[in-house]
């Protein structure tokens, strides 16, 4: 069932305070607290924290609470290779399945993606990199995949945005060309869907997992 657009606003701004760290790991999120910090009623922030929290992304706390995930270096481990496995498998599957108008859709967020590098934009990456990541999944046309993938992405991007160098370093470039080394995801990208376009799955697989596994790498640098 599509979201309502008070739902879609709720969802976003809770991703957006996680990922301007207003929120912090382990801190609760209050149902009542948000509807009036967004002048929402309180029924479609209850179905976006429902929904993040399906997702992953929050824990329930209660039937009204929920809270940013506690994170620490095992789960975060554990996590990243439930994420490669499944990702690296829907890849497979979307280098055989994927439809032409799937990979034109693709292409379409890899070039609005240079954009947002060009003006180091945490909020349009973060949007343009969710409808990558589930677009690829999507091409595999296995619900159960796309399921899976978006529990994983989204619960691995609490760690993404408080250890990632391109979320910790935009409050100072922010507005300038990301410099080299911090575009590694736009180059896996490029990687990945050209290796769908060939219908290369075996390649299509290692890309994507060695996409999900320098993300790791990375963030164990900066923990």
């Amino acid at each position: 069932m599509p979201r309502s657009r008070a739902e879609e606003d709720a969802r976003s701004e809770i991703i957006r305070l996680v990922m301007h760290r207003t929120l912090s790991p382990g801190e609760r999120v209050v149902e009542q607290a948000l509807a009036e910090q967004m002048e929402l009623s309180r029924t479609p922030v209850r179905n976006a924290l429902r929904e993040l929290i399906a997702e992953g992304f929050l824990e329930r706390l209660d039937p009204k609470g929920a809270r940013v995930p506690v994170l620490s270096p095992e789960d975060m481990k554990r996590l990243f290779q439930a994420r490669g496995e499944a990702e690296g498998l829907a890849a497979r599957e979307a280098a055989e399945a994927i439809t032409e108008e799937e990979l034109e859709r693709l292409r379409v967020l890899f070039a609005r993606e240079e954009a947002v590098y060009r003006s180091w934009s945490i909020d349009g990456f973060t949007e343009v990199n969710c409808a990558f990541h589930r677009g690829v999944a999507e091409g595999s046309h296995s619900p159960y995949l796309v399921r899976f993938v978006q529990q994983c992405f989204w619960r691995s991007q609490v760690y993404v945005f408080f250890f990632d160098q391109f979320y910790l370093g935009y409050r100072e470039y922010e507005g300038t060309r990301v410099p080299p080394g911090y575009d590694f995801s736009h180059e896996a990208h490029r990687g990945v869907l050209e290796a769908l376009a060939d219908r290369d799955a075996p390649r299509a697989r290692r890309l994507m997992e060695g996409h999900v596994r320098e993300t790791y790498e990375a963030l164990l640098r900066r923990e």
